[in-house]
């Protein structure tokens, strides 16, 4: 199994994830990369994070730390934290609404980038898949989707990349050669003022094929 770590990028929610053995190259997963503000078509990406590392390479936690006027213009506060594990790295997301209106907008897109690790590279989107009802399919048959999953498999067919999120959404990506992402994205539920929301996701990578990346999804996120 490949051992993922995880550490962490200066002032932005945004994790460099490894594993000499395994990875030609990091993948980076962002914990959101961007900031919506509610009533705005605004994109933004924040970059007032603090970080700490709770054990090196295996468990870290941030907390935004823009200054009150900025938060307010985005109106929502938000932390996270990521861990590493076998073959897998577990994330969650808070997002807090601390405007004087209810929304579910704020942050938003969680984006896995395969970046510089070509063998998933996927311009044509013919070995990207997301889950419908009943089966898997290629992004670019364009089918509605049953589960906020998707997944790469890489260009030998051995190894799986693969992020999902408890949330309901839409999962998406970018083809590009850079970044080449995975987007689990969010659907957040109407927040009253005050409320909270967290997002619970996963990153999968480890030799095996798009049954076995099904079998482990539904065993954190459908069974039980």
């Amino acid at each position: 199994m490949a051992r993922l770590g995880v550490t962490p990028v200066s002032f932005q929610p945004h994790v460099v994830i490894s594993n000499p053995q395994y990875l030609s190259s990091s993948l980076v997963l962002r914990i959101p990369e961007y900031i919506n503000p509610p009533g705005t078509r605004d994109y933004l990406h924040p970059h007032s994070v603090k970080w700490q590392v709770i054990e090196q390479d295996v468990h870290i936690k941030y907390h935004c730390e823009a200054d009150e006027q900025t938060k307010q213009a985005w109106g929502v506060d938000f932390w996270g934290e990521a861990r590493g594990g076998e073959d897998e790295v577990s994330f969650e997301v808070t997002q807090k609404n601390i405007s004087d209106k209810h929304h579910d907008v704020g942050v938003s897109l969680f984006c896995m980038q395969a970046g510089q690790f070509v063998g998933f590279h996927d311009p044509n989107q013919i070995r990207t898949f997301v889950r419908t009802a009943d089966r898997w399919a290629r992004v670019n048959e364009h089918l509605p989707t049953e589960h906020n999953l998707i997944a790469k498999v890489n260009d030998i067919g051995e190894w799986v990349l693969a992020t999902a999120l408890d949330q309901p959404g839409g999962p998406g990506g970018n083809p590009d050669i850079w970044p080449s992402c995975l987007h689990p994205n969010p659907s957040w539920k109407k927040l009253e003022p005050g409320q909270t929301q967290t997002a619970h996701g996963k990153l999968y990578f480890f030799r095996g094929d798009l049954d076995d990346v099904y079998e482990r999804y539904k065993a954190d996120f459908l069974d039980g």
